[in-house]
């Protein structure tokens, strides 16, 4: 059970650090993109370019990797495969992306002056992370239906009772915190 609740934990803080990055990625490439439109240099052509291209981004990386993340913590905390299934091909689907903007960075570098280096930096993070998701939800979507909810669930519910008015010294240490060692 302890080594259930371990890779629960574990892929909650993995979802954690997928969100940051991923929305470090996706407000950096959205400030270029408006930074860029709103530029004297650019053509009315190459607006409409960077317009479709906003639009694109918007829809596929904000929403689709918010989409997800909230799928695999919902599938996670509620144990429905399904939800972890559309997970991980989401983040399929999200890799094939961040790997085109990766290759879409090195082509074309001089659209990206002053940013390339921090694009590419959040860009490979992400696909660490992916890499390392994936396998953990695969993971925990095997723990599924083996008591570690109703663990998970007891524990918060007798959470407030174990916090007594009694002296100091006079508890009851019957209940003892898991933690990951």
């Amino acid at each position: 059970m302890r080594d259930r609740y371990k890779m629960y934990q574990i892929f909650i803080m993995l979802l954690k650090f997928d969100f940051f990055f991923f929305l470090g990625f996706s407000v950096q490439y959205l400030a270029l993109l408006i930074l860029t439109s709103e530029s004297d240099l650019a053509t009315a052509d190459a607006k409409s370019g960077i317009v479709k291209q906003l639009i694109e981004h918007i829809v596929l990386s904000c929403v689709v990797t918010i989409a997800m993340l909230l799928l695999a913590y919902w599938g996670l905390i509620r144990e429905k495969k399904n939800y972890i299934y559309g997970f991980i091909v989401g983040s399929f689907a999200s890799m094939a992306y961040f790997m085109y903007m990766l290759v879409e960075i090195s082509q074309h570098p001089q659209n990206y002056q002053g940013t390339k280096i921090f694009l590419t930096f959040f860009l490979c993070v992400d696909m660490v992370l992916i890499i390392a998701t994936v396998p953990v939800s695969v993971i925990c979507l095997r723990n599924f239906g083996l008591g570690l909810m109703n663990h998970i669930s007891h524990s918060n519910s007798t959470a407030n009772s174990t916090h007594s008015m009694t002296p100091i010294g006079q508890e009851k240490h019957s209940n003892r915190r898991w933690s990951i060692e």
